[in-house]
């Protein structure tokens, strides 16, 4: 905004000045004196509203981003603390806290209960939901990871088997996967930013 407030004043003096300065020159051309030129009142004052409307419009634009970024870091604030209410509940019902990386053994028992199945699915939904509003910038990433970047991950961590599963399972079906793809690269933001190797898509 800086940039562009010293980029502009010039230009104004310069256009506002421009026409009276030119009808100037003229005449001292014809009476054969040197150029000197005074900026008049009604130039000055030209001058003056000019700067005037690009300060307004600056200060516009300055308090519309802070608003737009209270804003979205508010939201953010309240979707973690929404996922973590609804979070523990179903989490629970699946597995304890705490036990680790879901195993290829587990995967297939959780797969053949539906009310486990079920539970899972609706956890991951809900990070995936989460991590689509993040990288739509509708929600904070920074903010995020600064709350609950290791909690994300370590869920992702946890998930990984199953994602993985259902994603592969819907390649060899030939069928272009999407399962999880936004928590996939929000965990990928996560980490770089945090200077940490990235996971892959299966």
């Amino acid at each position: 905004m800086s940039r562009l407030f010293a980029f502009c004043v010039p230009l104004v003096l310069l256009l506002a000045l421009a026409g009276p300065a030119r009808a100037q020159d003229k005449a001292e051309s014809t009476l054969g004196v040197s150029f000197n030129r005074q900026i008049s009142l009604g130039d000055l004052m030209n001058v003056v509203t000019a700067i005037a409307t690009i300060a307004a419009v600056i200060y516009a634009a300055r308090s519309f981003v802070a608003d737009h970024t209270r804003r979205r870091k508010q939201a953010t604030m309240e979707a973690l603390v929404a996922l973590r209410s609804e979070y523990r509940e179903k989490w629970l019902r699946v597995r304890s806290y705490g036990a680790g990386k879901i195993t290829a053994a587990e995967v297939e028992q959780i797969a053949a209960d539906f009310e486990k199945r079920k539970q899972l699915e609706d956890v991951l939904s809900l990070f995936e939901h989460i991590a689509t509003g993040v990288n739509a910038d509708v929600f904070d990433l920074q903010l995020l990871n600064r709350l609950s970047g290791q909690y994300f991950m370590d869920i992702f961590d946890d998930c990984e088997v199953w994602i993985s599963k259902w994603r592969t399972e819907e390649k060899q079906k030939g069928r272009t996967s999407k399962y999880y793809e936004e928590l996939y690269i929000m965990i990928n933001n996560i980490r770089a930013a945090r200077g940490l190797p990235l996971v892959k898509l299966p």
